[in-house]
C-alpha cells in the first residue's frame, strides 16, 4: 500500500524517487519543488491535529474528572444495611 502511494506521488511530481545499486536495494524519496509547495499546508493540518489532540485529551480528562467525582459521591451517600442475606440501600 505504501509503495502504490509512493508511486503515485511520483507520477504526480511530488516526490521524487532516487534508487541506489546496493545489496540490499536502497531508496530514496523527496519533495519536488512542486512538492515543496505543499509544506505551508501540511504544516497548518500537523498543527491542526496537534491542537486536536490536546483539545480531546483535555475532553478525556474532564469526563474522568467528572466520572470520579460522581463514583465518590455515590459511595458516599450510599449506606448499606444488611438484613439477612438481602441488601438495603438508603
Amino acid at each position: 500500500m505504501l509503495t502504490l502511494q509512493l508511486r503515485q506521488l511520483e507520477a504526480d511530481e511530488i516526490v521524487a524517487r532516487k534508487i541506489y545499486a546496493e545489496v540490499p536495494t536502497r531508496v530514496e524519496y523527496e519533495l519536488t519543488a512542486y512538492g515543496q509547495t505543499l509544506s505551508t499546508l501540511l504544516r497548518n493540518m500537523r498543527k491542526w491535529g496537534e491542537q486536536h489532540l490536546t483539545r480531546r485529551n483535555k475532553k478525556d480528562e474532564k469526563k474522568e474528572t467528572r466520572s470520579r467525582q460522581i463514583s465518590v459521591s455515590l459511595a458516599t451517600d450510599m449506606r448499606v444495611r444488611r438484613s439477612g442475606s438481602i441488601l438495603f440501600l438508603s
